[in-house]
């Protein structure tokens, strides 16, 4: 089984480029198969169907944005608002930057079985969610939910990244809110108004060199 990984790995990334490009209706078994070069039998050896193939595709494309996030935010030296801050920008940075990461997410989000959706939520996401909660009872004043604030946090960041190719044709202004650091602004400062997120992030430099 030593040879087994890169020949999993090899499916994966041809099925995430294909999701993301055509989607889940027009990507079949046989097409990735083709695409990899590797014979159909031995993508139904790793995957068993194609809804199984679409959620490790959209795993292998979340999960390691999502560790890599978590363990900068956990490593992170920063005051407790920083790092909230820093978490959002990098999230916000990921899916502007990596176009496969975003279509997927919009594909997830509007195609997906409830249940894929709980496996990809509790295998992608639920960490970082459960340790920004926690920050953020230490931030909230005190009768601001932190649960109900950081789950509005995130669907704000994913509604805003969904509207930025239309925000330009809605008015001109809408374009300083799409660079990482602006989406990330503008969330945090519309979930918790309580903050000076533009002050922590005109900082940002200074502390991250020190």
């Amino acid at each position: 089984m030593a040879g087994s990984q890169p020949v999993r790995e090899k499916l994966l990334k041809v099925a995430m480029e294909q999701f993301a490009a055509v989607g889940y209706e027009a990507t079949t078994m046989r097409s990735v198969a083709s695409r990899a070069g590797i014979t159909l039998p031995t993508v139904y050896h790793y995957f068993g169907d194609k809804a199984n193939l679409y959620l490790e595709a959209c795993v292998a494309c979340f999960a390691p944005r999502a560790e890599r996030g978590l363990a900068a935010y956990q490593q992170s030296h920063e005051r407790q608002e920083q790092r909230v801050l820093q978490f959002f920008i990098d999230l916000a940075r990921d899916f502007l930057e990596d176009e496969n990461l975003f279509k997927l997410m919009h594909r997830e989000m509007i195609a997906q079985s409830s249940d894929g959706i709980r496996q990809l939520t509790e295998r992608c996401w639920k960490h970082s969610f459960a340790a920004l909660c926690a920050a953020f009872r230490t931030l909230l004043p005190p009768r601001q939910d932190a649960v109900t604030t950081v789950f509005t946090s995130f669907a704000l960041t994913f509604g805003l990244l969904e509207f930025r190719r239309k925000a330009p044709f809605l008015h001109p202004a809408l374009r300083q809110h799409y660079s990482a650091e602006g989406v990330a602004l503008l969330v945090l400062s519309t979930t918790v108004p309580s903050i000076p997120w533009r002050e922590l992030c005109d900082s940002e430099p200074a502390a991250a060199r020190a």
